[in-house]
Order: structure tokens, then sequence, then C-alpha cells
């Protein structure tokens, strides 16, 4: 689970309360090992957060998350979602003592809970991490938690029917993924669509509002590349070569709709010399200004 994703650091962490309180024996050997392999992996990210030039996240902590912790998300809506999370803490609480039996059981529910305070202790230090993507490794987690809770009610009980049971659960996991498909609160933007526009409209260059990441991103488009987009600086802007480019305005996250008309406003604004905006297109996600030579 130690992938390129910077977050894991939480399985580290995990490894390390689990080993420390409950293991004991060469504990230390396990860390260590865990924290090479992580820093192995996001070395660049590593550097980037050590020299102060990593951008804090932009998913600023809502009220709601105390309520969904986003199994809203990971559950396809807030209907499945309630259900998991209330399906969840009842078999929690009611088979709280065994879980301290089962050493599997024990670190998902270490790791589970240490994902969820990351979130909380990020925005009391001005990191934004309230996104489900950021933890979404959790999942695999929740689920074989639920799975072995419900082994142990379905075994407490003697419940005799227990292909039924099974049978059931089953049957509400698929309701699941047919019913929530493509059903996500926050959909990624349509990066590729706003891009054709640009291609419509007879465009190479490409100026952007955004950060090195999502520069980054773009230029892995595969459409960007077949299409032999080149992105803009300010300092290459004014070469005489460049009669006409577009401005992609990436707009700001929709779940941040309070401040989002204010701070687009804000940074889809923007002028460059010897050149005159002549098209605005608007859309959902992006805000696109085609500018030409003066």
């Amino acid at each position: 689970m130690l992938s390129v994703h910077p977050l894991t650091i939480l399985i580290v962490l995990s490894q390390s309360v689990y080993i420390f309180f409950f293991k004991k024996k060469n504990y230390l050997i396990y860390i260590l090992l865990s924290l090479t392999i992580y820093l192995l992996l996001n070395y660049s990210y590593v550097i980037k957060g050590l020299s102060g030039a990593l951008t804090p996240g932009h998913t600023k902590l809502q009220f709601n998350f105390f309520l969904s912790y986003f199994f809203n998300t990971f559950f396809g809506n807030k209907y499945f979602g309630g259900f998991y999370i209330l399906l969840f803490l009842f078999l929690f609480l009611f088979n709280f003592k065994k879980i301290f039996k089962n050493e599997i059981i024990l670190y998902s529910i270490i790791t589970i809970f240490l994902s969820y305070s990351a979130i909380v202790l990020g925005y009391l230090f001005s990191f934004h991490i309230a996104a489900p993507r950021y933890i979404e490794f959790i999942v695999p987690l929740i689920i074989l938690v639920l799975m072995y809770n419900i082994d142990e009610v379905i075994i407490k009980f003697k419940i005799k029917l227990l292909f039924i049971s099974k049978l059931l659960i089953f049957i509400i996991i698929i309701i699941n993924l047919f019913i929530t498909n493509d059903n996500k609160p926050v959909k990624k933007p349509h990066t590729k669509a706003a891009l054709e526009i640009i291609k419509i409209n007879n465009i190479k260059y490409i100026y952007i509002n955004s950060n090195q990441y999502f520069s980054t991103y773009l230029k892995s488009i595969n459409y960007f590349q077949l299409q032999n987009f080149f992105l803009l600086e300010n300092e290459t802007i004014s070469h005489k070569k460049i009669l006409k480019f577009a401005f992609l305005c990436l707009k700001e996250a929709k779940h941040n709709s309070v401040k989002r008309d204010i701070i687009e406003n804000a940074q889809c604004r923007k002028e460059f010399d010897n050149f005159k905006s002549y098209k605005i297109i608007d859309l959902a996600d992006y805000k696109i200004i085609l500018y030409k030579g003066d």
C-alpha cells in the first residue's frame, strides 16, 4: 500500500502505532523499513515539502464532513453512505471487545482513525486535505472491518440462514454499484472538453493560472499531446511568433461554492502586454479566455 500517494505516510504511522503498542519486539526495524520505502517512493514530494515549494491543498474542511466522513462518496451517494456508516458504527460498538483480538482488524481500525484525524489536523495547520481522494486507500479497510463484524454477529446469534444473510449483503452491494454509477458529488474537471474547444478555435498555445502539478497533469493528457499544444509562461507570451493563445483558467473546486465566484473573478482576470481578449467561454470547471495580438 506504500504507493507514490504522499498521504500514505499515514500507513507508516499506523504500522508504527500498532507495532509499538501491540507487538513491542523489533518494532523499530519494521518502522524504519516502512519509512525508507515511503521516502524512496515519494522522494520528490518530500523534498518540495522541506524546501517550502509544496502548495497547500485547497479542499477545506466542511461541517458535513463530520456527518458523512466521506461515506457518501466512498459508497456512491448519501443514502448508501448513511446506511454503511450507521452499520459500521453499530457493529463496531457491538463487537468492540473482539476487535482487539484480531490483529488485522485492529490495524485496519487504527489506519482508519489516523486517516480521519489527519484531515482535521491538516485543517488546524492550514493544510487543507479534506477530500475523499486523499484517503481513498481506507475503503478496502472499511469493507474488511464491516465483513468481519457481520460474520461475528452471525456467529454470535447462531443465525442458521447464513447463506441468505450473505446473499442479502451481496445484493445490496450490487444495487449500490448500479444505482450509484458515475454519481460522485464532486467530479474531476472535464479537461479534455476544454482542450477540444481550444482546438476548435485553432489555437495551439495555452496559458494556465494553476500550479506546477496542474501543468504536469495537463501535459500528461493524451489529447494534449496528440494536438501538439504548447504551455506558455509569462516571459514567452510576448514572443512575436505568437499571434493568439488561450487562457485556460481553472475555477475553484465545486465543494467550495461559497467563495467560488469571488476567487474565480480574481484569478481569471489577467492582463497581457500587446494582447487583448476577444472571446470568453464559460464552462462548469473552466473559463477559457481567448487572446490575440493588438
